[in-house]
């Protein structure tokens, strides 16, 4: 759940926040400080009625380019994600489910409901949203630039 400063110019202290729901009590967290304009992702309860299990997950990396740069090799590639997730809701009410992905920053992500970014992390967040009473299995993929260095050493 995202949690910004509140009003144009105050400044919102560290310390703890409490959060109440429907049924009363649903959890704490530490906060810490948050200037006007600046956005934290608070993980304060666990909801015992929604559970996401990862099903399945297929990767492949696409070599982009190579270089040579004082006896290292440097590999520029896309490393594909494919991942199936199965979310369940044992809830009365609706829920967005809020997941980390732990993915660079520069990830493109395609099938998630919205995705955002935390900067705390530096990972992006993708939602996905859950009728009530209902199981769902979502698919999504995951395109991230990335790059490695190997010494020409360790190469055979």
């Amino acid at each position: 759940m995202p949690i910004g400063a509140v009003g144009s110019c105050a400044t919102l202290p560290a310390g703890t926040i409490a959060f109440f729901g429907n049924g009363g009590f649903s959890g704490e967290t530490t906060l810490d400080r948050l200037k006007p304009g600046e956005r934290r992702f608070l993980s304060f309860g666990a909801d015992l009625d929604v559970e996401v299990t990862e099903k399945k997950t297929k990767t492949r990396e696409t070599p982009k380019r190579l270089t040579f740069d004082h006896d290292v090799l440097e590999e520029h590639f896309l490393r594909t994600s494919d991942l199936t997730w199965e979310l369940e809701n044992r809830s009365g009410a609706a829920r967005a489910v809020y997941v980390v992905l732990h993915l660079d920053r520069n990830a493109k992500v395609e099938g998630p409901d919205e995705l955002d970014f935390d900067t705390a992390s530096n990972r992006p967040v993708a939602i996905f949203k859950v009728d009530p009473k209902k199981r769902a299995s979502r698919v999504f993929t995951a395109i991230e630039g990335l790059s490695r260095r190997t010494s020409f050493s360790a190469l055979s």
